[in-house]
């Protein structure tokens, strides 16, 4: 799977357990690139396209965005939106089956206790297996012991649930040193997952990352490998 856009030379390769750093010298480039990338993941029309074997993917389905590597939503829509529909297959699977129906039932006596006791004329609307999910609101645990473990955490759970491997974080370089980068990067390799750094700290460009691929686009916006 690849990211390309008409305004650069370069792809950016999300295979698996490919690591890129991409630095911009400049910032209207730099916040250019990032706001196109975002407003394309939101549904908006831009010319970045995403491809795998030349057939056109939807960015919003095949990428995680991480805006902000320290502020980790564990319950966005796309996550809690898979894992309801797991939920409905799983509620009513051959192990679960008896449970089910058995709580739908007693669902169904409360309500009809409810219409017989109260005041005024009432009807139930729905007593389906999906309402009764989304009222007990199921969430995934999540257990981590340090920023990088988090992210790490949330990079498995896009990969598990949502079939998701391939990952953009922005600004790692401002919030984590290039060690910790490195061990984030080593274990991203080893469970399989893809990640593109963007980063507007042009000074990291300089050190050596010898654990990724380095792209920069300096003030002038020349792209040096």
């Amino acid at each position: 799977m690849k990211l390309a856009h008409p305004d650069y030379g370069f792809q950016i390769d999300f295979s698996e357990g490919a690591i890129t750093a991409l630095f911009f010298d400049n910032a209207c480039n730099f916040r250019g690139f990032v706001s196109e990338l975002i407003s394309q993941y939101e549904g908006e029309d831009g010319n970045f396209i995403l491809s795998d074997d030349a057939k056109e993917l939807n960015i919003h389905d095949n990428l995680a965005l991480l805006l902000n590597p320290l502020v980790i939503d564990f319950d966005d829509k796309k996550i809690i939106s898979k894992v309801n529909s797991m939920l409905k297959s799983f509620v009513v699977s051959e192990d679960m089956f008896l449970s089910t129906q058995s709580l739908m039932a007693a669902i169904e006596r409360y309500a009809e206790d409810v219409i017989q006791n109260f005041q005024y004329p009432l009807r139930v609307e729905t007593t389906d297996v999906a309402s009764v999910l989304k009222m007990l609101s199921f969430k995934v645990e999540v257990e981590y012991q340090s920023e990088l473990e988090k992210i790490l955490e949330y990079m498995n759970l896009n990969h598990d649930i949502c079939g998701i491997g391939a990952f953009v974080i922005l600004n790692a370089f401002s919030y984590f040193t290039i060690e910790e980068i490195r061990l984030l990067s080593e274990d991203s390799k080893r469970l399989g997952h893809a990640i593109l750094f963007i980063d507007s700290n042009s000074a990291i460009s300089d050190e050596k990352l010898d654990f990724c691929r380095k792209i920069i686009v300096d003030n002038d916006g020349v792209e040096i490998f």
